[in-house]
């Protein structure tokens, strides 16, 4: 039977295999399809396209339109301004809980919709402007081989934001967590300004000055059951005063504070537990846990998926207040406008090996998809 419904929705995925074992990306198809199984009315997707790629998200329009059709009705919930253009007939705006406008998509222009979800007048650009690279190599990696690498290698400058591009599972995330030492390499070099990283573990790295941001916040990046500050501060605890080998409160409370205010977090305080937090809450807890330590080398992976564009704006506008302090990004993202509009340079993935670097004028929306699909940068519109 399970074969039978992936068949239906063109979906090649073994019905035995381990849903643990699949692509972030593969998981959400699933999910989609056991709740279009149970025939509903009235089909709810909150932010059922964050870690699907390109393609994937043709696959979920053309399952929506099927739906309509049928007469059901289906509430897309998405941050991606394109995806509420092209999945819906209305839209509604909500803020910090109310409903602050409700339009034709086709009649509400994307600066409008950007003020009605912030508050406030902004211009078409949402990008903060890109760092000046402060020079000497800050990692490099040659020929790191895996069960899904395939002889991977680049540098990566010292205040440079390196994007990674390419459709999901293509491995970017097993990149970052091999450089994290998190995913086992089985050949391949890894030198942190100008040192050789020896079988690297994630003491080892973290110590090296390396840091790490899943995509997974919820299940590998946060405690859920503990508070907000034990969060932040989980990464610097041996950095903490102590006595008696017991951590002094008052100081962690006061970085506690000081870290909630600088990074804008809403909450209620340190002591709340972090699972009452919004995703993006969460994702500043995260993040800020990272910048705390101070790092020199700043792993993302798809950092900004399933939050809203304030607080977007708001993690773009950190990551290039350090990367101009000469700490080197490595940054994975599903979105290709994002990769363009942060990025120095993007590598393209496919099949486990960097299919195609941009850089410069050649960092496009249109070059990244290509290079994706057809695995070079040549320009969409030269194709035969």
């Amino acid at each position: 039977m399970t074969k039978d419904i992936l068949g239906r929705y063109r979906l090649d995925i073994a019905p035995k295999t381990r849903v643990g074992d699949l692509p972030l990306g593969r998981q959400q198809m699933i999910e989609i399809v056991r709740a279009v199984e149970r025939n509903p009315h009235v089909l709810l997707l909150d932010e059922a396209t964050a870690a699907l790629g390109a393609s994937e998200v043709e696959w979920l329009w053309e399952l929506v339109v099927r739906l309509r059709r049928e007469g059901k009705i289906v509430l897309f919930i998405s941050h991606r301004w394109d995806e509420i253009v092209r999945f819906s007939n209305r839209v509604a705006v909500l803020r910090n809980g109310e409903l602050v406008g409700m339009a034709d998509t086709a009649e509400l222009p994307e600066t409008e919709a950007v003020r009605l979800m912030t508050g406030r007048a902004t211009g078409e650009e949402s990008f903060p402007h890109k760092p000046t690279l402060h020079g000497g190599v800050a990692l490099s990696a040659d020929d790191l081989r895996s069960d899904t690498l395939r002889g991977v290698g680049f540098e990566l400058r010292r205040g440079e934001i390196l994007g990674l591009g390419g459709l999901v599972g293509e491995g970017q995330g097993h990149l970052l967590e091999s450089l994290f030492g998190a995913h086992r390499l089985t050949a391949g070099s890894i030198r942190v300004d100008g040192k050789p990283l020896d079988r690297p573990t994630p003491r080892r790295v973290i110590r090296a000055g390396l840091a790490y941001v899943p995509q997974e916040r919820k299940t590998e990046g946060l405690l859920l059951s503990k508070s907000v500050g034990r969060n932040l501060t989980l990464a610097i605890l041996d950095r903490l005063p102590c006595l008696f080998g017991i951590i002094e409160p008052r100081r962690e409370a006061r970085l506690t504070r000081e870290a909630i205010e600088g990074a804008r977090i809403r909450t209620r305080g340190g002591s709340e537990p972090i699972r009452n937090l919004s995703g993006g809450n969460q994702q500043k807890v995260l993040l800020e846990r990272w910048l705390l330590a101070k790092p020199s080398i700043l792993l993302l992976n798809d950092v900004t998926r399933g939050i809203d564009i304030g607080t977007k704006r708001q993690i773009y506008e950190t990551i290039a207040a350090i990367a101009r302090q000469g700490v080197g990004v490595i940054w994975y993202s599903t979105d290709a406008r994002e990769l363009v509009g942060v990025a120095h340079r993007v590598l393209v993935m496919l099949g486990g090996r960097v299919s195609a670097e941009l850089k410069g004028a050649d960092v496009t929306v249109d070059r990244i998809v290509h290079a994706a699909v057809m695995g070079s940068a040549k320009p969409a519109e030269r194709r035969p």
